[in-house]
């Protein structure tokens, strides 16, 4: 049967997105990045289209914005646990191993452009994010181990938001747009021999058929924009947004005639609905004020695994992930400081606690914590071909709360032993991420 698990496999790992969202964790560009997540509403930048897309509504002329990251992972591996038990072996026998943790590194690059339509007081703004130098990664982890979701499988997708915005009045501003994603179905039939010494066996073949098809996932994405004489703020909302891969699998092993028929089913990522509040304040010619705070319902969210639910007569796996969600409330402050004419200085903290609402002790793998960040960034502004370039240079680093988890007695199926992951381990680490990103204004 080995054919038929790789072409399983394969047919998944062709037909799938990845998962999100870089933008939500760190920033759309490497000036929002320095500002711990937000955007600038006084200097206005193209990848507030993300932040708060209304604000871009009274802009005048063609702005860009490119910008490239790239974040370093170290996470504290976890030693000398429980890999393998009763649920997830034949024979039932403890294994000890470890898990290194060892993310890779993540690229990827920014832009952002907002487009003027002067005769309606408006704006068309689009903002793309993908990996480099993949388009796309996908990874579902491995449902019987300790594994960081939301950091090894959620930021490794491309992303794309597209916002119309209007002015209602002289300082009064909405937006109505989309964020895009992907849904995918498909259909695998196989037939599966296993060659034996018999020789009407040596004559049989595994093959399969699939068909399917991808077709464009989008949630609605609103705001409204304030600008005063000082204070300028607003509030978007994002709906939730998952893409999904559903696979309608129906295989026939030949000699013997098993027929094994299930759905194979995978969110590959999840957005959760967001609401965020953003503001700017000005202090005076040289110091700028930001605040944010985004408001998330996670109860949607699902984790990437792949579920198998049968329709015939194999059995599925063990389901014993009860993952426990929470809504968050994610406050971020900053401050930009005017050196010069050119030259400025931003930087930011920000909270983001963590979605998973669980001590981690009993069943389930799916770990999370706090993530406290503090950010950096100068800009400067350079004159080249007679237009004036924003240069900006931004270095995040976040640091996730050290947790120790201690597994309690039994096994997930109520079975004498230990779980998965006991006796126990620590959760924490740290995050780096440096970005390069260029602005202007035609």
């Amino acid at each position: 049967m080995m054919n038929l698990k790789i072409t399983i496999l394969l047919l998944i790992f062709l037909s799938s997105s990845v998962y999100a969202s870089f933008l939500e964790e760190n920033g759309a560009s490497a000036s929002s990045l320095g500002l711990a997540g937000q955007t600038n509403l006084v200097d206005q930048k193209a990848s507030a289209n993300y932040y708060l897309p209304a604000s871009l509504a009274f802009n005048k002329e063609l702005i860009f914005e490119a910008s490239t990251f790239g974040s370093i992972y170290k996470i504290k591996p976890i030693n000398n646990i429980v890999v393998e038990n009763s649920i997830n072996t034949e024979s039932g026998e403890e294994k000890l191993g470890d898990v290194s943790n060892d993310f890779s590194e993540l690229l990827l690059n920014s832009l952002s452009f907002s487009l003027p339509l002067l005769h309606y007081n408006s704006t068309v703004n689009l903002t793309i994010i993908t990996p480099y130098p993949s388009i796309a990664e996908f990874d579902t982890g491995d449902p019987y181990s300790p594994e960081y979701v939301f950091l090894k499988a959620r930021p490794r997708r491309p992303q794309a938001f597209f916002n119309i915005a209007f002015g209602i009045k002289e300082n009064i501003a909405l937006s109505v747009g989309a964020h895009f994603g992907v849904k995918v179905d498909a259909e695998l039939f196989t037939k599966a021999a296993v060659n034996n010494d018999e020789e009407e066996e040596s004559t049989l073949y595994t093959y399969a058929s699939a068909r399917g098809e991808a077709a464009p996932k989008l949630a609605p994405v609103l705001s409204a924009y304030y600008s005063g004489e000082r204070l300028k703020a607003g509030l978007t909302y994002m709906r939730n947004l998952d893409s999904n891969l559903t696979v309608n699998l129906t295989a026939d092993e030949i000699s013997t005639g098993i027929i094994f028929d299930s759905i194979i089913e995978n969110v590959v990522y999840s957005d959760p609905t967001t609401l965020k509040l953003q503001s700017s304040f000005i202090f005076s010619d040289r110091l700028v004020a930001h605040g944010s705070l985004t408001y998330q319902l996670w109860k949607k969210f699902q984790t990437p695994k792949i579920n198998i639910k049968p329709l015939a007569i194999m059995e599925g796996t063990f389901d014993y992930e009860k993952v426990q969600l929470r809504n968050t409330i994610s406050p971020r402050i900053a401050m930009t400081f005017a050196i010069n004419e050119k030259i400025k200085l931003n930087a930011g903290l920000s909270y983001k606690p963590s979605p998973i609402d669980s001590d981690y002790t009993g069943s389930g793998n799916t770990i999370h914590s706090d993530i406290y960040g503090i950010a950096i960034s100068p800009e400067m502004n350079v004159e080249l071909m007679k237009k004036v370039f924003n240069l900006n240079f931004s270095v995040a680093h976040e640091v996730l709360e050290s947790v120790s988890v201690t597994k309690t007695v039994g096994q997930e199926n109520g079975e004498n032993g230990r779980k998965i992951g006991a006796p126990g381990y620590k959760i924490g680490g740290n995050i780096t991420t440096i970005s390069f990103g260029v602005g202007v204004n035609i």
